[in-house]
């Protein structure tokens, strides 16, 4: 069935096609200059299909850089027209075949590349004359890399080595490449580029490399406010105050972060002030830096912690910035909007004057500023519209305009109207890109599910310029391309569309909430020959593709994930949690506990079955070198997960068992005493292991095996004061720890 059906992904906007025989294509002619971006694409075809390259128009494949040299009559004067659809310019191409030769052209080098890797995936298909008419409806289509969030963790450091990361690294950039991704976020949350020796020659290798591939290298922090400096040590980069005089000038506080709970600003010190120039000096001092030695080509930079605008923010300014600012309204030129638009204009002058060989920040950085007021869907209407409007004036008293875009979280409906919030945001803000920082799922938010179908929601978006899917790392690959799907053709896939649109937003967050929990499994994507299947085997061959395909579609009782890192929001671990909810001094209720223990338990099914499908695709199927090796690795991490989900689910059942005990005023017996101690042997076997491992990791957070030694601590040490508990006969022993305590400032 694959080989009758096209299957290109991303779909096509307009395709047209017969059946017909298996195309093969022997030779590829290249007629005018294709740029490099199209020639490292013509590099990745020659590599999986064996053609002879030249200037020949008789070749099987003829590639005409620019349309004017067309020969006549091939295309028409319609189809030539789309390229005036919005983003066809400078990403369209349009592809022919008569049964005889194919022929594409664009009118950029970014769209020529598109028309050759959609050959390529044509090539041995059954297929006879087709047309191709195509463009994206999102200008910059992204992914993420990080385990946790976009706060950091590596999830391509195998802890191999500087060398092996970065082939790996380049890898993945022509994978994402051959299926039109064209934006990664790979690193945060902060600006050093001290993080570990190595790390700028592993960001630049990576960022020049993507950039003649026409993919932007995205990278994270804080050009104002630090609510991360002192959180977990999770930040990783300087954090600025306010001071009169710098370096060590006296400390004072402006503006800081609002929320709905509390409305007596924070953060107040923490590098707030937009009038202050010494500041604004030392932040660009370390920005600058970080670009020039890295070339990323993308910031997204966030502000203040601020997840929506409240006008007692701005009200407690320093009397600098009254003077300077004296209007109190968060609308005007000379209020918030101003202040925030003048700030915006020399940081951007400042990161555009940035050069280094090759690299020109005003030609190649792409910066996305988020925040203060980012926005939740459920934040309620009248403070979505404030937020939108002040970002609307922002933009309008903004002069550096290029190449600089405001980003918001993803939003749905208004909450009391039937209206999708995109229209609004489309209204209101002009003259910069507008970006969707897209969590929806999968991406150590919300939850860490290998694969969900969220992205089929997309057309909820469309009118943002850019759409980033915070998700698709090493161990979600298959969900990588699945974005890409949606990212590409948000409306009109080949393979499914949600038809049963919810026009409400209660209606639309419920069924977003059951997507990213991947609770929703339509047949033509999780069946025989569906979306998934095509997917795993397109990125892993054909055999092997169909077996890996199940590790995808495995899911526990309650829909839970197999587990192959133990910082996760499944197990309740996630690297943002200094206590552990499931500590033995926190007294959970009855109803939490059970919850905990069937989650524990499901979890350690489903990733013993992950291990199983993984361990047979290694050992009985023909794979890929490269991709064998990294099977190889996350296999292991399933292994470990396997270990690990295991130990909590015992550790969870004597919690209940004790728990039960001391609520009843039982004394615990001297067999589950006993059987604890048995358990503490267990943990003790895992920690050997763990400690064991010959990988080193460059990432700081530990790469995929990032905190597996927390945990085999954490489980060594609450076993421990169990067994004082049951020694004791007290619920909460004496002689614990101190507890660590985490303040956001």
């Amino acid at each position: 069935m694959c080989n009758l059906k096209p299957n290109l992904i991303p779909s096509p906007k307009v395709f047209n096609y017969s059946e017909g025989k298996e195309l093969t294509i022997k030779s590829i002619g290249i007629i005018g200059e294709i740029g490099n971006i199209a020639k490292n694409a013509l590099e990745l075809f020659a590599k999986e299909v064996k053609v002879r390259i030249s200037n020949d128009e008789n070749a099987d494949f003829v590639v005409y850089a620019q349309v004017k040299n067309l020969p006549n009559g091939i295309f028409t004067n319609i189809d030539l027209k789309f390229f005036e659809e919005k983003y066809a310019k400078e990403q369209g191409y349009l592809v022919k075949y008569n049964g005889e030769k194919i022929i594409a052209t664009a009118m950029e080098s970014q769209g020529l590349a598109y028309a050759i890797l959609t050959v390529l995936q044509l090539v041995n298909k059954n297929i006879g004359n087709f047309i191709i008419k195509d463009a994206p409806d999102f200008e910059h289509r992204g992914v993420e890399w990080l385990i946790w969030a976009e706060t950091g963790c590596w999830a391509y450091d195998f802890g191999d080595g500087k060398d092996a990361i970065i082939k790996r690294m380049l890898r993945k950039i022509d994978m994402l490449f051959k299926y039109k991704i064209n934006y990664v976020y790979a690193d945060g949350f902060g600006f050093s580029v001290e993080r570990f020796e190595g790390y700028t020659e592993i960001m630049r290798s990576l960022s020049d490399y993507a950039k003649e591939r026409g993919i932007k290298i995205a990278t994270g922090g804080y050009s104002m406010g630090y609510g991360m400096a002192s959180y977990m040590n999770t930040f990783q980069g300087k954090h600025f105050l306010n001071r009169k005089s710098y370096p060590n000038g006296e400390v004072y506080d402006c503006i800081g972060t609002v929320t709905r709970q509390n409305f007596s600003p924070k953060g107040r010190a923490y590098g707030t002030c937009l009038s202050n120039e010494g500041l604004f000096e030392e932040k660009i001092k370390e920005l600058t830096e970080y670009i020039k030695k890295t070339h990323v080509t993308a910031l997204y930079l966030h502000n203040m912690d601020a997840d929506e605008i409240y006008q007692e923010f701005w009200l407690v300014r320093c009397e600098e910035c009254k003077k300077r600012w004296p209007n109190d309204s968060l609308f005007a030129k000379d209020g918030a909007a101003g202040a925030f638009a003048e700030y915006y204009d020399k940081l951007l002058r400042s990161l555009f004057s940035v050069k280094d060989g090759d690299y020109d920040a005003s030609k190649d950085l792409l910066i996305c500023m988020v925040a203060p007021g980012y926005l939740y869907a459920w934040s309620k209407d009248d403070i979505f519209d404030r937020g939108i409007q002040f970002w609307s004036c922002v933009a309008n008293f903004m002069e550096e305009k290029e190449s600089a875009g405001i980003g918001f979280r993803e939003q749905f409906f208004y909450h009391n109207k039937n209206v999708k919030r995109v229209d609004y945001v489309v209204e209101k803000i002009k003259g910069v890109k507008t970006s969707l920082i897209n969590f929806n799922g999968s991406d150590g938010f919300y939850n860490d599910q290998l694969f969900n179908i969220s992205s089929v929601l997309n057309y909820m978006y469309l009118g943002y310029d850019n759409n980033f899917c915070f998700n698709g790392h090493a161990f979600q690959e298959p969900l990588a391309v699945f974005n890409a799907e949606y990212l590409w053709n948000a409306e009109n896939s080949s393979f499914y569309n949600f038809t049963n649109r919810p026009t409400n937003y209660e209606d639309f967050r419920k069924l977003y909430k059951e997507m990213m929990e991947s609770k929703i499994r339509p047949e033509e994507i999780y069946g025989k020959n569906g979306l998934l299947d095509i997917i795993c085997q397109k990125l892993y061959g054909e055999d092997v593709g169909l077996e890996l395909s199940k590790l995808y579609k495995l899911r526990g009782k309650n829909g839970e994930p197999p587990i192959a890192y133990a910082s996760n929001v499944e197990l309740k671990t996630e690297f943002n949690r200094a206590l552990l909810p499931i500590r033995w001094d926190n007294e959970l209720n009855e109803e939490t506990i059970n919850l905990r223990l069937e989650n524990y338990k499901e979890c350690n099914l489903v990733t013993l079955k992950a291990y199983e499908v993984l361990k047979n695709a290694l050992e009985n199927f023909v794979i890929d070198k490269d991709v064998k090796e990294d099977f190889t690795y996350i296999l292991e991490c399933f292994y470990m997960g396997g270990q690990l989900t295991d130990l909590l689910a015992k550790y969870m059942h004597f919690y209940k068992e004790l728990n039960q005990n001391f609520s009843n005023g039982t004394t615990p017996n001297e067999s589950i005493k006993n059987a604890l101690i048995s358990l503490r042997k267990e943990v003790a076997v895992f920690t050997e292991y763990v400690n064991s491992s010959t990988a080193k990791p460059l990432d700081i957070f530990g790469g995929i095996y990032i905190r597996r030694k927390n945990m085999a601590e954490f489980l060594e040490y609450n076993t421990e004061i169990m067994l004082k508990s049951i020694e004791q006969n007290k619920r909460i022993p004496q002689g614990l720890k101190e507890l660590v305590k985490v303040d956001w400032w």
